[in-house]
């Protein structure tokens, strides 16, 4: 979105690199200037022009967004559109997908940012939404791995990843199930 949208709901401010931009980060060389900034965010993001270690702010709208970061390509501000559980808890889903074996799961967290160490709960799903297949198909995806929410009644993807990571034991049954996706392949 850009600082002109006509949005009046919450936002979202995220890097536009992967996992908070940790990778980048260490393969860069770290000079004082970014060390002092990372310091300086821990006490005021706005203030060190870069975003907290791990998080990724919610403001209550696109004025309460720093002029400094509509400037930037290294941030994203998006439209916060959370999903509520019933019990008023904030939840992300998730589909695994491997050729025509897959599986849903959502998870809960008291934190905006639902990330598997702000977790409280979560509970596999039998069904995913009929628009995310869609997507899938369009673009293209054997392997992977969608995030999303429901927010009004419908899916919002939230991340597409093609090259998802699997925390499991070897044998789980989850994974053992999605490691039948091969098969598709081999016919």
């Amino acid at each position: 979105m850009s600082q002109a949208d006509d949005w009046v709901g919450p936002v979202i401010v995220k890097t536009d690199l992967n996992h908070f931009g940790v990778p980048e980060r260490k393969a860069s060389k770290h000079d004082f200037l970014m060390s002092a900034r990372r310091h300086l965010a821990r006490l005021s993001w706005r203030a060190a022009r870069s975003l907290p270690k791990r998080s990724y702010p919610v403001l209550k709208s696109i004025a309460d967004v720093p002029n400094w970061l509509w400037a930037s390509p290294e941030f994203l501000v998006e439209k916060f559109l959370p999903e509520i559980s019933g019990d008023g808890l904030y939840c992300v889903r998730g589909w695994f997908f491997f050729g025509d074996k897959s599986y849903g799961y959502r998870v809960f967290a008291t934190n905006p940012l639902v990330k598997t160490w702000t977790m409280v709960r979560y509970e596999y799903l039998d069904d995913v939404p009929d628009e995310l297949s869609a997507l899938r198909r369009q673009m293209g995806f054997d392997y992977g791995k969608f995030d999303y929410v429901q927010h009004d009644g419908r899916a919002i993807l939230l991340d597409a990843n093609r090259t998802p990571t699997v925390s499991s034991t070897r044998e789980s049954p989850r994974l053992l199930m999605l490691a039948e996706g091969i098969k598709a392949f081999l016919q």
